[in-house]
């Protein structure tokens, strides 16, 4: 990506593959996926063909997709709003499983086997299993000491990096702090 526009170019020798013109194609946080490029925007998420950029489609039309979108090893897309979360299939862009209506969370989600993880604005980790029929609210939920007053904030998906390495979860925060513990 260079500037506005997307190009796509071979690995092996660098020649141009083909190209989405500047402001075709919103892509806030882009995320690669095989031959596949996740460009998430105001109105959903694009999916752009690497091989073919001119062949592209949209999941989760309409959705206003905020943060980085995470995708699993089966090809679930997990994307979310200010507010909530959702889970498409990639191949079909399929409705999977959604949280509850006003998901109180900062920052992007991250998958881990079939549960997605949220880290709330008051510091607390949230696992939510996606599965089709939905939930009420998390599986678990875990607070982690270390958090700043006054939270940070939910708007900006540069404020709270989440990594979970098997049972292990490390939480980045915008100004320095990285907090460090056990999912839930």
């Amino acid at each position: 990506m260079a500037g506005d526009g997307i190009t796509v170019l071979k690995g092996a020798d660098g020649a141009g593959l083909g190209a989405v013109a500047a402001g075709d194609v919103t892509c806030r946080t882009p995320v690669l996926k095989g031959a596949r490029l996740l460009c998430s925007g105001p109105d959903g998420l694009t999916v752009v063909e690497v091989t073919a950029p001119h062949n592209r489609r949209t999941i989760a039309d309409g959705l206003d997709v905020v943060y980085r979108p995470a995708v699993t090893r089966d090809g679930t897309v997990v994307v979310s709003t200010r507010h909530r979360v959702y889970a498409f299939g990639l191949a079909d862009g399929r409705q999977i499983w959604a949280t509850p209506d006003a998901v109180d969370h900062s920052g992007a989600p991250v998958v881990v086997g079939d549960r997605a993880y949220l880290v709330t604005p008051e510091g607390y980790l949230e696992s939510y299993d996606l599965a089709p029929e939905g939930q009420d609210g998390p599986v678990n939920t875990k607070r982690y000491d270390g958090w700043p007053e006054p939270p940070a904030p939910e708007a900006d998906p540069r404020a709270v990096s989440l990594l979970v390495k098997g049972d292990v979860v490390f939480v980045g925060l915008g100004e320095g702090t990285v907090l460090s513990g056990y999912a839930p």
